[in-house]
């Protein structure tokens, strides 16, 4: 329901083999062994697997009062979803129509960061059917690099044919970071804020949303 997926680093780790045998009959071999594995490695596993459910499902019940009524779709450069301490990711969003971005990393430590708009990415507005890679390949930009905290992420792109409350308070971060920061990074309460701010002011029919989001897991090693 989370939208997670197994990875092998949920496989058995750390673990000592007791006792093993293998004998042939006829001519098909059987085989077997007995693993101990310590509990503290199972328990460290279940907890980061827990606590990712848990944080994912609050984010979904937040999506939720997004509607789609576009097409808006996001996916990593490498189509991959699980990435390494030092490696680096690229997000590639496509709208259908033309509309004001953000694209939002909610990490696993409860913090919220701005992918998009950044201090080299300053406009949300995005084009029909302008792919938008995220950093920018094109001209000055950073490189979005894996490191702590690890754990599970919810990447999150939110899009509006008109700029909303949302779109604005994400688009004054961007312009005033400071001291080289090339994100803003600001708790999960300022995005929950936002979003019922934008879903819950005067309704407007020429005011079409969309979303998408993709789960991406981190390691330290």
């Amino acid at each position: 329901e989370a939208g997670l997926s197994r990875s092998p680093e949920y496989a058995i780790v750390n673990f000592e083999v007791a006792d093993s045998s293998a004998e042939k009959i006829s001519k098909t071999w059987s085989a077997w062994a007995l693993i101990k594995y310590p509990q503290e490695e199972k328990q460290k596993i279940l907890d980061r697997w827990n606590a990712s459910i848990a944080s994912i499902n609050d984010l979904k019940k937040q999506e939720n009062k997004i509607p789609i009524q576009f097409a808006l779709t996001m996916k990593t450069s490498d189509g991959r979803a699980q990435y390494r301490n030092g490696e680096t990711i690229t997000f590639n969003v496509l709208s259908d129509v033309d509309c004001y971005l953000v694209l939002l990393d909610h990490q696993s430590d409860g913090t919220t960061v701005l992918l998009f708009p950044n201090r080299f990415q300053k406009d949300c507005f995005v084009k029909k059917g302008q792919s938008v890679s995220i950093p920018s390949s094109v001209g000055q930009s950073f490189a979005l690099t894996v490191g702590s905290p690890f754990g599970d992420d919810r990447v999150e792109a939110i899009a509006a044919t008109k700029k909303s409350v949302l779109h604005s308070v994400f688009a004054d971060l961007s312009d005033e970071l400071s001291g080289g920061q090339s994100m803003a990074v600001v708790q999960r309460g300022i995005f929950v804020q936002g979003l019922s701010s934008a879903m819950d002011g005067p309704a407007d029919a020429e005011l079409k949303w969309s979303r998408a989001e993709l789960s991406l897991s981190t390691y330290a090693k």
